[in-house]
């Protein structure tokens, strides 16, 4: 009530219609953004079930941040704990991959460090990787999917996808 009392409505709307525009913008714009940093996974689920799936979880997942364009940092473990894990299995790993792929890209450029051997002992060595690469590891063809964003909808039936090949993806940003 005491929103309602501050809004001041523009045109012909009550004070209640104005608040519902700014409601539902809410909904439009966090959608969007996961549109923007998700684009694989719309491409997969196609316009139906990912709105359906951003509209479940921009209800469980307020928007924290001021930079709206952070929005959904952890979309991927919503999509791997959904329903729809049934049906798509890799949803929760794409999500992973385009999240990271995203941070990798937008990171600054990282100096790379020697290498350096202490333990003479191959089984005992450790290496501690710069901040800007990104390991990852699934049962399924995340990078063949992700490339599906640039595919048409139309023709990505025609994709030939073998599910049972592995992932072992290395990302990180070079300086060409």
């Amino acid at each position: 009530p005491e929103l309602l009392k501050s809004l001041i409505p523009g045109g012909k709307l009550t004070q209640e219609q104005a608040l519902k525009v700014y409601r539902n913008d809410y909904v439009a714009r966090l959608t969007t953004v996961l549109g923007e940093n998700y684009e694989a996974v719309w491409a997969v689920l196609g316009d139906e079930l990912f709105f359906m799936v951003c509209e479940e979880f921009i209800k469980s997942n307020n928007s924290n941040s001021f930079d709206i364009g952070e929005y959904g940092e952890d979309f991927y473990i919503f999509l791997k704990n959904h329903k729809l894990g049934l049906e798509f299995p890799f949803l929760g790993d794409l999500a992973f991959f385009e999240k990271n792929f995203l941070r990798i890209f937008h990171s600054p450029l990282q100096k790379s460090s020697p290498l350096v051997f202490k333990e003479e002992d191959p089984n005992n060595l450790r290496f501690k990787f710069i901040e800007g690469i990104h390991l990852q590891k699934s049962p399924y063809p995340i990078f063949k999917l992700w490339e599906l964003k640039n595919t048409p909808s139309e023709k990505r039936d025609e994709v030939n996808i073998d599910w049972n090949e592995p992932s072992y993806l290395v990302l990180y940003k070079n300086n060409l």
